[in-house]
């Protein structure tokens, strides 16, 4: 039959479906006012956690990273999903040797496991909250490289936030710091515009 199946962030997907329940919807389209076939039925896939969205678990089996067959597999995504790229590159049997964040973010582990919403929020909005991610502990077990890049002009991801990775992953092969002069926290929109930044993160991403 026919399927529609809708993935996004952690807010998106809560949007799309008037709620922030976190489980995986089945439901007729026509409940949502999508104009797709009558019979069809709309898929909304799973968040993992509060700041974990169904993005998130759509590349992941896009990419087949629950898969070990031996393949190379890049998955390319800027700023939150940095904490999730690093959970996964400390897990030995993922094999990842190179992970490369883009203005990634980190987060308090306290809010890690909590429910999109204002319980969510005010955990994020702590000062320094950061400095409290479970990962700086994970990471320092990771023995292949990293690539943080930084935005010059970001004012919502804190530089330091670059620096404390590196601190804490003693045990990297190689730990670079690389700083995008004159670019705020928007890479996204400024590289698709810029052929020459565009083609710097190409360039960082598949080195």
């Amino acid at each position: 039959g026919h399927r529609l199946v809708v993935m996004g962030t952690r807010g998106l997907t809560g949007i799309e479906r008037g709620e922030l329940d976190p489980d995986p919807v089945v439901e007729p389209a026509h409940r949502f006012g999508l104009e797709f076939h009558p019979a069809a039925r709309l898929y909304v896939m799973p968040n993992i956690a509060g700041f974990v969205g169904a993005d998130t678990v759509a590349a992941i089996l896009a990419a087949s990273l629950d898969e070990d067959d031996g393949r190379t597999r890049l998955i390319a995504d800027i700023g939150t999903n940095c904490e999730i790229a690093l959970r996964l590159a400390c897990r030995p049997e993922n094999r990842i040797t190179h992970v490369v964040t883009l203005v990634g973010a980190l987060y308090d582990g306290a809010a890690f496991m909590l429910p999109f919403g204002p319980a969510f929020s005010a955990a994020l909005r702590r000062p320094h909250s950061w400095r409290d991610a479970e990962v700086l502990q994970m990471i320092r077990a990771y023995r292949g490289r990293l690539t943080l890049i930084r935005a010059s002009e970001d004012a919502v991801i804190p530089a330091e936030i670059a620096e404390l990775i590196r601190q804490h992953a003693s045990s990297a092969s190689d730990c670079r710091i690389v700083d995008l002069p004159g670019v705020d926290h928007r890479v996204s929109e400024r590289s698709a515009q810029d052929a020459a930044l565009c083609a710097r993160l190409a360039a960082l991403i598949t080195d």
